[in-house]
């Protein structure tokens, strides 16, 4: 499975992000405008943690810039940091943006950049690398004249390349095109070994420091910063390092999650889901336990497989199991509520922070129902019927005894209980005839989503 979801076109991205707020973020246009606006060269860093849905918001950048005439190239530095310099696959990627035989002026410019370029590169190897003087050493009786050859080489090829996206972004008449800009988005830079990081923001500014050109670095700034410690040590100074390179850095919103989450949805054709609040309740969970973006799409892969053989589905459930699994913490409450160690009460006081409403209550019913121990299930119930009750009294009671601020306080226990204890009462008859043991319930939806193995 693709580490993302790909995304080719405008017209792709309208069919994955049907709905409109998604699709047409604020935090998006905002970039798209910055974009508009910088002057060239420019490196743009826009940084989030890991998975919280970074190459989805550039991607959809992207495809924004596209539609509006941008020439934009999309450089994955994770796939490609086994090159032995940065500069090779930048240069293989630039040059898919020639290939359109009308530019034939561009495309010899161009050829004669990848020339200089690859001169450069093989004589970086042996010049000004760690580790490797003595082979240097070997090879050439002056260093000197290599260094002053390979400055050279260095000016030549960011010439060249300035000439050949100069010409790539002009029209037949030999003006600038509008816009005549150049948007390289290279994205995972913070996964790379971190000595091709270095590397490649090294090329960035020495030999891409160009007009028409701008930069959209999407990382992980922490990592980032970490890989670069390991490199020059635990005492440098990795942030004022890397504002050598970044001319303004973007901390990027995250993707609201029930939005999100409709785009693996389509992806695996789970999309009728929608239509029974799949995504809401998901979002509510998913929040709770603080999953980053990619991991709920390996939760909807999961659900994908998992789907053929469940017979009763409960989105709430399958939602709560499914978050558990990706979940550490979540994964140890649940050893320990299926071997009946603690109850649904406790389980629900263990999950802080859940919201009040529908899918809080529904997962608390689930937990009632999945209850090893039934009796203790049922005295859990029945004293939710009783508080209720003395609730409704108070509530209720003519003449009215509660002040205003006494109802405000007692009516949203009272409509909890009330839910939770109307929902139980529907579903436990249903559950009666077909899981007549205590347990079978959970260990029924466990078992269909793969999880028994993992927790038992």
């Amino acid at each position: 499975m693709r580490d993302h979801i790909e995304i080719r076109d405008l017209k792709h991205l309208k069919e994955l992000f049907a709905n409109r707020e998604l699709l047409d973020r604020k935090d998006v246009h905002s970039l798209i405008e910055r974009v508009e606006q910088a002057p060239t060269p420019f490196v743009m860093a826009v940084d989030a943690p890991w998975g919280t849905g970074k190459t989805v918001a550039m991607d959809i950048l992207r495809v924004h810039l596209e539609d509006k005439g941008f020439k934009c190239i999309r450089f994955n530095a994770w796939k490609c940091d086994y090159a032995p310099d940065p500069l090779v696959p930048l240069m293989a990627d630039i040059g898919e943006l020639f290939s359109d035989p009308k530019k034939g002026k561009a495309k010899k410019l161009m050829g004669e950049a990848k020339k200089k370029a690859n001169a450069f590169a093989l004589s970086s190897i042996s010049v000004g690398v760690p580790g490797v003087s003595a082979t240097a050493s070997k090879k050439s009786n002056n260093l000197i004249d290599d260094f002053k050859n390979q400055r050279q080489l260095l000016m030549d090829t960011r010439e060249k390349l300035s000439d050949a996206i100069a010409e790539l972004l002009t029209n037949k008449e030999g003006e600038e095109n509008t816009p005549n800009k150049l948007v390289f988005f290279i994205d995972e830079l913070d996964r790379c070994r971190p000595t091709f990081a270095i590397e490649l923001l090294e090329r960035v500014k020495h030999i891409f420091d160009i007009p028409n050109i701008v930069f959209v670095l999407s990382l992980d700034k922490k990592q980032l910063e970490a890989s670069i410690k390991s490199v020059y040590g635990a005492e440098f100074d990795a942030n004022a390092y890397l504002h050598r390179f970044i001319n303004l850095e973007y901390l990027l919103p995250n993707l609201p999650a029930a939005e999100f989450i409709k785009i693996p949805l389509r992806k695996f054709g789970l999309s009728n889901l929608e239509n029974d609040n799949f995504p809401a309740h998901f979002a509510v969970l998913a929040d709770n336990f603080a999953l980053p973006l990619r991991n709920q799409e390996r939760c909807i892969a999961r659900l994908y497989v998992s789907m053929p053989a469940i017979d009763e589905f409960d989105v709430v459930f399958i939602a709560f199991l499914l978050c558990l699994r990706s979940n550490l913490t979540g994964k140890e409450l649940l050893k320990s509520f299926a071997n009946g160690e603690m109850s649904a009460g406790d389980m629900m006081g263990e999950i802080k922070n859940l919201p009040e409403g529908n899918t809080t209550n529904m997962l608390h019913v689930h937990l009632l129902l999945a209850d090893l121990d039934q009796r203790r299930a049922k005295k859990e119930v029945k004293e939710m019927q009783q508080k209720r009750d003395i609730l409704a009294e108070e509530i209720y009671a003519r003449p009215r005894k509660l002040s205003n601020e006494e109802m405000g306080e007692k009516m949203p226990m009272h409509r909890k209980y009330r839910a939770i204890t109307d929902l139980y009462d529907r579903l436990a008859y249903e559950h009666s005839f077909r899981f007549n043991k205590p347990g079978r319930y959970l260990a029924y939806m466990m078992k269909k989503i793969d999880l028994t193995a993992n927790i038992r």
